[in-house]
C-alpha cells in the first residue's frame, strides 16, 4: 500500500471524525440526528439529501426521514419534490446564476429552513499546461486567465485533481496493485493578487503547497488576472508503465457560507488533526445539522505537453527547495 494512499486514508478518517464531533451525538444513545447537504451547483439540477444520521461509525448511515414535508422557493416561485430516491430528493429545475433559494423542511414536528444562492460561475479562458523539465524541479504548469466580475464579489476555490490509473509493483508485499484512484493534488502558486494572507484562507503546507486555495477578489476586482498554478511531478519508480495520471483544474465559485464551510474541513483534515481535537464544521442550517450553500463550477481536462525552451518560473532559493521537495513527496 502506497503512502499516498495511507495518507488519504488518514485525512478522510479525519473529516468523519470532525463531522462527528459536530453532531454532538450521545455514543450511548441510538438516537439519530437529522442531517441535510445540498449543494445547489449552477446549470445542475436541484436536490437535496435528507437523511438521518449517526456517529461516523456507523455502518447504515442512510435513514430516510418518513413522511418529510420538503420545498424549495426559487426565485419566489415554490416547488416540491418530482422525484425521491433513497434520500436524495430531486427537483423539477435546472439552477441559474443568482438564483435565490429558501428551503423548508417539516419533519418529526420540526421545522428546518435554509437559505442560499447561486454565485456566477468562475469566467476562465486561455487554459494551458506544460511540463517544465528546465527547473531544479519537473514542474507541471497550469496556467490560465481569470476574468473576475466587476462590483461583485466572487469568492474562489481551486484545486487540482489528479486521477491515477494502472498497475503499480507494491514494495511491501511484492504484489502487483491495480491501482485506480481519484485524489487532490498538491500545487505551488506564488500568486500574492489570490495567495496574501489579505485575501486567501488557505494555509500552505510547509509554507508552500495547497491541496486547495480558496481567495477573495479583493485584489483583482473587475480585471483580466492570468493564474498560474505548479505540480511538482515526482517519479515513483513502482509505477508499470503504461501508468497513467490525468490531471483535471478545477475552478469553483461559492458563496460565503460554502467558503466557511470549505474553510472547516480544509482546517478539519489537515494533517496536525491527528494531533488535536476534531473542530467544528460550519452549518447554516437551522433545526437541524448539514449544508445547505451553492456553487457554480467549471472544469478542464489537461493535455499537458513538454515545453521545448525554459519559461522564467519564480522559484525559493535552493535550502528551501530542498524543504519543498521532502513535503511534495508526502503527496506520491
Amino acid at each position: 500500500m502506497s503512502f499516498r494512499f495511507v495518507f488519504f486514508v488518514v485525512i478522510l478518517c479525519c473529516f468523519f471524525a470532525s463531522c462527528e464531533k459536530v453532531v454532538e451525538v450521545d455514543f450511548d444513545d441510538n438516537k439519530h440526528v437529522m442531517v441535510l447537504n445540498a449543494v445547489p451547483s449552477e446549470g445542475s439540477q436541484l436536490f437535496v439529501n435528507f437523511a438521518y444520521s449517526r456517529f461516523f461509525l456507523d455502518t447504515n448511515i442512510v435513514h430516510p426521514v418518513a413522511g418529510a414535508n420538503i420545498s424549495i422557493d426559487v426565485n419566489g416561485t415554490r416547488l416540491t419534490p418530482s422525484q425521491v430516491v433513497k434520500c436524495n430528493y430531486f427537483f423539477p429545475y435546472t439552477l441559474q446564476a443568482d438564483d435565490q433559494l429558501r428551503l423548508s423542511i417539516s419533519a418529526n414536528g420540526q421545522t428546518i429552513t435554509a437559505d442560499t444562492y447561486v454565485p456566477r460561475p468562475p469566467q476562465i479562458s486561455s487554459v494551458e499546461a506544460h511540463i517544465d523539465t528546465f527547473q531544479a524541479l519537473t514542474l507541471l504548469n497550469i496556467d490560465f486567465d481569470l476574468a473576475d466580475h466587476a462590483n461583485y464579489r466572487d469568492l474562489y476555490h481551486f484545486s487540482i485533481i489528479c486521477r491515477d490509473s494502472g498497475r503499480r509493483h507494491n514494495p511491501y508485499t511484492e504484489e502487483i496493485d491495480q491501482v485506480d484512484t481519484v485524489t487532490n493534488e498538491m500545487f505551488l502558486c506564488f500568486d500574492q493578487a489570490i495567495t496574501s494572507s489579505a485575501v486567501s484562507v488557505s494555509k500552505p503546507l510547509a509554507g508552500y503547497f495547497y491541496n486547495r486555495l480558496m481567495t477573495i477578489d479583493s485584489l483583482i476586482d473587475g480585471q483580466n488576472h492570468h493564474v498560474r498554478l505548479m505540480v511538482v511531478m515526482l517519479k515513483d519508480t513502482n509505477e508499470i508503465e503504461p501508468y497513467r495520471h490525468y490531471y483535471t483544474l478545477d475552478v469553483e465559485t461559492v458563496t460565503p457560507d460554502r467558503y466557511k464551510y470549505l474553510q472547516d474541513v480544509n482546517k478539519a483534515t489537515s494533517m496536525m488533526m491527528l494531533f488535536t481535537d476534531p473542530i467544528p464544521i460550519y452549518t447554516n442550517v437551522k433545526g437541524a445539522y448539514g449544508i445547505f450553500a451553492g456553487n457554480a463550477r467549471r472544469q478542464f481536462a489537461l493535455n499537458p505537453d513538454t515545453l521545448a525552451a525554459p519559461m522564467t518560473v519564480s522559484l525559493p532559493p535552493a535550502p528551501e527547495m530542498q524543504a519543498m521537495l521532502r513535503s511534495a513527496r508526502l503527496n506520491r
